[in-house]
């Protein structure tokens, strides 16, 4: 079965890689009673990742490279790791070294993957006899990314997270990824968004397309219900955005709930490093990278 969870563990240690994400196809679909969003979205990973280091220890201790990430109660690493302790009776303690690359509060999913490898890589170091479908379960109470990040792989992801259809075509393409300093609420973006008014581009197209393998169709039905909301609170994004389509890319969106803009298609990667490195003197994070498929 292929979302078995299996690695080998050295000295009471593991390694995990957490890959960022984009959300290729995003429609916030209906605002729910309990204030949560319906959505409809083609998740994709990247070959980006943090890494995450994970060894047995004397008491619960963490460190990282980042040093604006603190690892208090909210910090999506330590709900991690109290969740498996708690979800399958580990009396364990663990040092867990994070080193972060993908930026924080960008759409990227950074901590809700770095939350989904700490669940896989306590239950290898654990070695607890249980499928990714598990972890992806327990995962939402960490996070509406949390579960499909579990896998790292191309999924279609409905309801408030937990609805999880991984598809079965692969495709490999570069990315560039920009994030201007400036952040974006999750909380703020969603509370300004109107439903009514957002563009809601064709998910069911845009996976119809994905399985007859036209990434080309894919492309021209992808679109993200979240970027009118995001424009508003923070319009460096999308005068980026402008920018970005100007310089010839088939498809630019905002990933998630912003601020990272991702373009694609429409060039090769080396003219994608050009254009890369003129953008790197103007904003802090600017990243060639590409579509991540395991092996």
């Amino acid at each position: 079965m292929k979302d078995k969870l299996q690695a080998v563990t050295h000295k009471e240690c593991v390694v995990e890689k957490a890959h960022a994400k984009i959300n290729l196809c995003l429609d916030a679909v209906s605002k729910r009673a309990d204030g949560y969003h319906e959505l409809r979205s083609v998740v994709v990973p990247l070959a980006l990742h943090d890494r995450i280091v994970i060894e047995k220890a004397d008491t619960m201790s963490y460190e990282c490279n980042e040093p604006a990430l603190p690892f208090h109660g909210g910090n999506t690493v330590v709900k991690a790791v109290w969740l498996m302790k708690e979800a399958f009776q580990l009396k364990d303690n663990y040092h867990i070294s994070v080193t972060k690359q993908i930026p924080m509060e960008a759409g990227l999913g950074g901590g809700s993957s770095d939350a989904a490898a700490i669940m896989r890589g306590i239950a290898k170091l654990s070695k607890l006899s249980i499928n990714a479908s598990v972890l992806e379960e327990l995962g939402v109470s960490i996070g509406a990314d949390v579960p499909c990040l579990v896998q790292n792989r191309c999924v279609f992801v409905s309801g408030i997270g937990e609805g999880l259809t991984f598809l079965t075509n692969r495709f490999a393409f570069p990315i560039l990824l920009v994030k201007p300093k400036a952040g974006a609420s999750t909380k703020l973006v969603y509370e300004n968004l109107n439903i009514e008014t957002c563009p809601h581009p064709d998910v069911q197209k845009c996976l119809s397309e994905w399985e007859n393998g036209n990434f080309k169709g894919v492309l021209a039905n992808c679109g993200n219900s979240l970027e009118g909301s995001t424009f508003q609170l923070v319009s460096e994004v999308a005068d980026l955005k402008q920018e970005l389509l100007s310089y010839g890319f088939e498809f630019v969106a905002m990933s998630g709930s912003g601020t990272t803009v991702f373009a694609i298609g429409g060039m090769d990667v080396t003219k994608m490093h050009e254009i890369a490195n003129r953008l790197k003197n103007r904003y802090p994070f600017v990243e060639v990278t590409s579509s991540y498929i395991p092996q």
